[in-house]
């Protein structure tokens, strides 16, 4: 069966069922381009960002530069809320060249307003990635670390918050 085909039967709960799909198709030719194509379609995305990050958590190969381009440039278009949420916790595992740093910054300022109180918690992480790579950014992650811990009051987004404050800003 195909990638596309078995994502499209994943119920975004089954965990076992995932990681087998996985485990099929991770050293197939394409593998992971065929994932970022699949960003596009909101019945596939949850399922081929749960593979990416499942591709990291797994030890699995940086991404090319061509590669990590066609994931930020569909993060906008992300529909699924777990699929924002794997996006932003692949952003420090992967790099963002300066030509991709509005789309990205733009991306995470919007995940930073996200109903998904997950989503939100891994965005404050996400500006801070940002800033860890463009220090212009730096005092303005500060400000809104800071923000946050008066506003915020959804106790997964202040431990992530803390966790960035423990780490430097």
């Amino acid at each position: 069966m195909s990638l596309k085909a078995e994502i499209a039967q994943w119920d975004r709960k089954s965990k076992d069922f995932i990681s087998d799909v996985f485990d099929r198709h991770r050293d197939r030719p394409g593998f992971l381009t065929g994932l970022a194509d699949m960003l596009d379609d909101a019945e596939l995305q949850s399922g081929a960002t749960w593979l990416l990050k499942h591709h990291f958590d797994a030890g699995g190969a940086d991404l090319g530069e061509e590669l990590v381009a066609a994931i930020y440039s569909r993060a906008s278009g992300l529909v699924q809320w777990d699929a924002r949420l794997h996006v932003l916790q692949c952003i420090a595992r992967m790099p963002i060249a300066e030509s991709e740093k509005t789309t990205v910054e733009a991306f995470v300022r919007v995940c930073l307003e996200d109903d998904a109180k997950f989503v939100r918690a891994w965005a404050y992480s996400g500006f801070c990635e940002l800033a860890r790579r463009f220090p212009e950014l730096q005092p303005e992650a500060v400000n809104i670390l800071d923000e946050a811990m008066t506003s915020e009051t959804a106790g997964s987004v202040l431990a992530r918050v803390r966790r960035e404050l423990r780490h430097g800003f």
